[in-house]
């Protein structure tokens, strides 16, 4: 899991930084690890 969340650092967050509320590593972590849990909306 380390590995997976070393890779989020990569990911350029091009949004608004005054607009921001999580940062968008966590948002592609909790929506990979959903999609992996097979979670539904």
């Amino acid at each position: 899991m380390e590995r997976i969340l070393m890779y989020l650092d990569i990911v350029e967050d091009n949004r608004q930084s005054t607009k921001v509320r999580h940062k968008i590593k966590d948002a592609i972590a909790l929506t990979f690890f959903a999609e992996l849990a097979n979670a539904e909306k």
